[in-house]
């Protein structure tokens, strides 16, 4: 017979057991989705680092034009609910974005502030200058290999709310996967229609 305290119990461990398979199913059907993509997470403390790394026969401007495409990066990347350019000054813009992070019953409203810098067609280069972060940094590099381009990303966030300890690090991977895979979602579109449309 089970005591109070394991009788009390035993409704978290279910919980905690349901939403293991569920955010192994969502991670499944996500990785489903860019299988092409490569992506690795690790967590130190509060800082979450995000690897990843995609070869695409495409070309290699139009992959640039949607990275670097702030202004409209909310029409096709999920849970992006505004992204704009509010200042440029050279090859470094200012730019907002607003959306919301996480899986399952962990959601997380997040404003971001960025500094990007480019250098065009090879690499852009993003800060956190204010909101939701303590600190923020995103780096995309792009490299012509001759059939088409290999994009590979770099992300460090410590975030300025509380992360839970098991959820948080998977919420990271599934919003990255998904935003990322958005990305290659659309490069892949827009080459397919300069291809159909020479």
């Amino acid at each position: 017979m089970l005591h109070a305290g394991a009788m009390a119990a035993t409704p978290l461990r279910i919980r905690a057991v349901i939403g293991v398979l569920a955010c192994a199913a969502a991670l499944s059907a996500q990785d489903a989705l860019s299988q092409a993509l490569s992506l690795e997470t690790y967590r130190q403390g509060d800082a979450v680092t995000v690897f990843a790394d995609v070869e695409l026969q495409v070309d290699p401007g139009i992959a640039w034009a949607v990275l670097s495409d702030y202004d409209h990066l909310s029409d096709f990347v999920p849970d992006m609910s505004v992204s704009r350019v509010v200042s440029r000054n050279g090859a470094t813009a200012i730019v907002e974005q607003k959306g919301e992070f996480g899986l399952l019953f962990f959601r997380q409203q997040i404003e971001l502030k960025l500094e990007i810098t480019e250098t065009p067609k090879r690499t852009i280069v993003a800060r956190a200058i204010g909101g939701s972060f303590r600190e923020m940094s995103g780096r995309y590099d792009l490299e012509d290999t001759g059939r088409g381009v290999r994009i590979a990303y770099t992300g460090r966030f410590v975030p300025d709310f509380s992360l839970p300890t098991f959820l948080g690090i998977i919420a990271i991977r599934h919003t990255a996967a998904t935003q990322l895979g958005a990305m290659v979602d659309e490069i892949l579109r827009r080459d397919a229609r300069a291809k159909t449309s020479r």
